[in-house]
């Protein structure tokens, strides 16, 4: 094996514990891989500082840090206002601070080693490395299936709380779940990575060969993260309206990749259909299951003509508005449902922006949704498009549950801030 493979194998498996946070049963308490991985950077960040202080004009925080910095003690103010106002005990979006700042540390080990390994590290290589990385989560998904021992082993050694165990005890036989992060938050990250790879077939120059990779990449991604998330069908949709956004030139609208892409689309799943039928009959059976839950909308409405599924008309059950305008200004300051247990919900809502109103009103909301702007758009520089589509994705999720991309958006400053020391570029 070449170096630079094994090396980057060493960054997938470090970038795959960060976006997926797993608590393993041997590690003791209940510190995840990616609070593992912050506590290196912890490290990272005292040293450098310390050796900062003999040098005092190195040490330099950026106007983004600042702004973001800002944003988050704003969110944490108005928190405290909320909960002074109702005389609750809530402290949800107060700890978010302190969630944001243990991301950016476990950031920090991910880019120093990116940047002492690897050159030309552009927003391409960063997405890339994302795509590898759900890939696998995808794999180790698929084998935990087919094979149930293996499925069994992982779920023996990882920790699962009691809700996650609940709904794996009713959904284990026709759904695929992973390592760490399951459910709607594998549907998140799942939409994320198909509009990356919408970004790359849209703004790379490719081969006919790389074109069918990306397509194969996209309908694979799109099909098992249907069978992990249904959620994914909101990334594909965006993906696909990200592909055929028209270029706009001063001879009009054109095109790149586009056509060759949807011919790709219909001819790549026909062909390993027939594969399976024809070489995998088995593996075929055991994927009818997976089948009919992933794609239950599309199977409805051909039977009825109605594109529903059970999670969605329970989802239209927790659109339950506030009733008065104290709530809609400065919220309830309530969080978490009876007891603080996580599997319950105030108001009975698992909806993202109605959480949101619920815990701090339409000004903590509309603080959340500018962080996250913020911090997209400070890490995707010059891809403006593309910040436009996670920006949406984030919106249309939020409907649903409650969506995060800062932990995502931040491994994209590696690309344009690429230092190898000093304060600044190592945080």
């Amino acid at each position: 094996m070449k170096l630079g493979t094994f090396k980057y194998l060493i960054l997938v498996f470090l970038v795959f514990f960060y976006l997926f946070p797993t608590l393993f049963k041997f590690v003791p308490g209940a510190i995840s891989t990616r609070i593992v991985i912050s506590f290196f950077g912890f490290i990272i960040v005292f040293i450098t500082y310390l050796n900062n202080l003999k040098n005092p004009s190195n040490f330099k925080i950026k106007k983004s840090q600042i702004t973001s910095l800002v944003l988050l003690i704003l969110m944490a103010i108005i928190s405290i206002i909320t909960l002074f106002i109702n005389d609750t005990r809530d402290p949800e979006y107060i700890k978010y601070i302190f969630s944001m700042i243990l991301i950016y540390l476990a950031y920090v080990p991910i880019k120093i080693f990116i940047n002492k390994n690897f050159h030309n590290v552009d927003h391409f290589f960063i997405s890339n490395l994302i795509i590898n990385v759900v890939i696998v989560q995808m794999c180790v998904s698929l084998s935990m299936y087919l094979f149930p021992q293996f499925g069994k082993f992982i779920n023996t050694i990882q920790v699962i709380d009691d809700f996650d165990i609940a709904k794996l005890n009713q959904t284990a036989q026709f759904r695929l779940v992973g390592l760490g992060t399951k459910f709607f938050g594998l549907g998140i990250i799942n939409s994320f990575t198909l509009i990356l790879l919408a970004f790359n077939i849209r703004h790379r120059i490719m081969g006919i060969n790389q074109l069918i990779k990306y397509a194969t990449l996209f309908i694979f991604i799109f099909t098992i993260g249907m069978m992990m998330s249904r959620t994914t069908l909101i990334g594909a949709i965006l993906g696909l309206a990200y592909i055929f956004t028209p270029y706009i030139s001063i001879k009009g609208f054109f095109f790149n990749n586009s056509w060759k892409f949807i011919l790709l689309v219909i001819l790549v799943p026909c062909f390993f259909i027939i594969l399976f039928i024809v070489f995998f009959p088995k593996i075929a059976e055991q994927f009818q299951s997976l089948f009919k839950f992933g794609f239950e909308l599309f199977i409805n409405f051909n039977e009825t003509g109605k594109a529903t599924s059970e999670s969605t008309e329970d989802l239209k059950t927790m659109y339950i508005m506030p009733n008065n305008l104290k709530t809609y200004l400065i919220g309830d300051g309530k969080f978490a449902g009876e007891a603080g247990r996580s599997a319950s919900y105030y108001m009975g809502t698992d909806v993202g922006f109605l959480r949101l109103i619920y815990y701090f009103g339409l000004i903590g909301t509309i603080t959340y949704f500018i962080f996250q702007l913020f911090s997209l758009k400070t890490a995707m520089k010059k891809h403006n498009l593309l910040v436009l589509f996670c920006f949406s994705l984030l919106m249309i999720l939020n409907l649903k549950g409650i969506a995060d991309f800062f932990y995502i958006a931040i491994l994209f400053n590696i690309a344009s801030d690429r230092a190898d020391s000093g304060f600044t570029k190592a945080l």
